[in-house]
């Protein structure tokens, strides 16, 4: 029990991880994005935290369709269109 307790006590002030930096990703709110599916796949980012999700981050996505999607901004899969173009952008 005590175990158990210490073991939830240390994941709760748990520090997580480096918030990543918002300039490190490809693109910034407004933006228009495909995600890995294609071009039929396409929407807006409307918000990016990089804090939320014990600093894993977290990006919204409108689509055009009306769907809303959250993906963490370490792992998103998502790439920049500019002028109805894929932009491929290498991340450091």
């Amino acid at each position: 029990m005590i175990k158990t307790f210490a073991r939830w006590w240390s994941n709760m002030i748990s520090p997580g991880a480096t918030p990543l930096n918002a300039a490190q990703l490809p693109f910034k709110v407004g933006d228009r994005v495909q995600d890995i599916f294609g071009d039929k796949n396409t929407g807006t980012v409307t918000r990016i935290d990089v804090r939320a999700e014990h600093g894993l981050g977290l990006i919204t996505v409108k689509y055009d369709d009306g769907r809303e999607i959250y993906s963490a901004a370490i792992a998103h899969g998502l790439v920049p269109i500019q002028n109805d173009a894929v932009v491929i952008k290498q991340c450091d």
